[in-house]
């Protein structure tokens, strides 16, 4: 077996197995289908990922994954389809309308407000680095769409079918999917395997993307929709990578 699938392997079965840990409750409530769908996902979310960036896939050649992340996207919007389809999920389960709840702009303005303090409190402590036009044609775009479809999209929806929402948060109902949405998504930001197949995991690092995931798993219920997450982590990642070159 080669490095790059071994690895891409590896970094998928970790993610499998992070989640299997935050899916075991469900395992006990008589819902193991759901967990094991999830456990699935984030096994092929990270698999399909980590083999664009290791050149399993190569159709686009920049300095960013632009491969793993538009082919993770159409398998991820293929899985939304199906299970729309099959009518496991809704669309608005799974955040996929344009309409908003009434009174969502007034409350996200308030919490934007905080999301931009710890943005500029973490690029205070961010090395100097410039951008180059990729850079942000990549954040503008790639990120919001693959992470927000899979965390705040369908992870979230199979959670919260789980475990029914049940705190209300300046009116978005939030329950044990906002957190394991949270939790997994820094994870996935701290561990990283090599080519060498070295498993790398640095606590530091999952700090960040796991403040801004709760925040947006927020957005996401209290909007009822994606549109809201995708934006909001475009333009944090986008308002980030200027301001770091400042």
């Amino acid at each position: 077996m080669n490095a790059p699938l071994t690895a891409s392997l590896m970094g998928g079965a970790i993610a499998a197995g992070f989640m299997a840990l935050l899916g075991l409750p469900a395992f006990f409530r008589g819902r193991a289908l759901m967990a094991l769908f999830a456990i699935s996902l984030s096994f092929a979310d990270e698999f399909i990922q980590a083999w664009g960036a290791f050149g399993g896939i190569s159709l686009i050649h920049g300095s960013w994954n632009w491969d793993g992340k538009l082919f993770d996207l159409a398998f991820l919007l293929l899985v939304a389809v199906v299970l729309v389809a099959s009518g496991v999920f809704s669309r608005e389960d799974l955040g996929l309308t344009w309409k908003q709840r009434p009174g969502t702009l007034r409350a996200v303005f308030i919490v934007v407000a905080v999301i931009v303090v710890i943005d500029f409190t973490f690029i205070h402590f961010a090395p100097h680095e410039s951008f180059a036009a990729e850079d942000l044609a990549f954040q503008l775009t790639m990120p919001g769409f693959t992470e927000e479809l899979f965390y705040r999209g369908l992870l979230l929806a199979v959670f919260d079918r789980m475990f029914q929402p049940r705190v209300t948060l300046l009116g978005a109902k939030l329950g044990y999917g906002a957190i394991v949405t949270s939790l997994a998504f820094g994870f996935v930001h701290a561990f990283s395997v090599s080519r060498a197949l070295h498993v790398t995991f640095s606590p530091v690092l999952a700090v960040g993307p796991l403040i801004s995931g709760f925040f947006t798993a927020w957005f996401r219920a209290r909007s009822g929709s994606l549109v809201l997450p995708i934006l909001g982590h475009n333009l944090s990642n986008t308002m980030v990578t200027v301001a770091q070159a400042w």
